[in-house]
């Protein structure tokens, strides 16, 4: 049978055969104009890329001069694609940097999107969202329904603190005589009003 167009063909044609390359410490290039296809028709761990060797050792992907970044029917410069399946990141190093994504540069940012599924985030340990953003609208919660923050801690400090340098500000634009509500659900709860100045209350109408 004719070949394929190759100046160079390896071929293992048997269907127990195989394709053994080893290098030194020399290492192996692989260099190309054209596009480097590893394609496996196995239906487990198919295609695996391995350092097996040295607490120091790495693997590295690395697109050195793509700009695209992932839009609908855009792939960014290093894609990732699974079309039915899930795609896993794990680090079994203990350590707080065991998964890390970085946008490096000063006008950079992260993009989660999810369907209906939603979007879980869960922690042992604390969850802390912080923006350097100096401007009034540095972090921002906004919900098509509700949204409910619960603290569920019964010892002494497990409470909910909502704290401002400037301002504190309740809004409601309900229009129903109970539009903002403070409860105290338990039979001995109660509530406190301080000031170090006057308390007013104004009402507009």
């Amino acid at each position: 049978c004719a070949l394929p167009i190759y100046a160079i063909y390896l071929n293992a044609s048997a269907g127990a055969g195989g394709i053994d390359v080893d290098a030194g410490s020399a290492g192996l290039d692989v260099d190309t104009s054209g596009l480097i296809s590893l394609t496996s028709s196995k239906n487990d761990a198919a295609i695996e890329l391995v350092t097996s060797t040295g607490s120091g050792s790495k693997t590295k992907v690395h697109a050195q001069a793509g700009t695209a970044v992932w839009a609908d029917g855009v792939d960014a410069s290093i894609q990732v694609t699974s079309d039915v399946g899930g795609i896993g990141l794990s680090s079994g190093v203990a350590n707080a940097g065991a998964v890390k994504i970085y946008a490096s540069n000063a006008a950079g940012g992260i993009n989660v999107q999810s369907g209906t599924g939603g979007y879980t985030q869960t922690s042992t340990g604390v969850i802390s969202l912080t923006s350097t953003n100096g401007g009034n609208g540095a972090m921002v919660m906004t919900s098509s329904g509700g949204i409910d923050i619960s603290a569920n801690g019964t010892d002494s400090g497990d409470d909910l603190d909502i704290t401002a340098s400037n301002v504190l500000n309740l809004k409601s634009s309900k229009a129903a005589a109970g539009a903002i509500v403070i409860n105290s659900t338990d039979a001995a709860g109660g509530i406190d009003r301080k000031s170090t100045r006057l308390n007013s209350v104004t009402r507009s109408s």
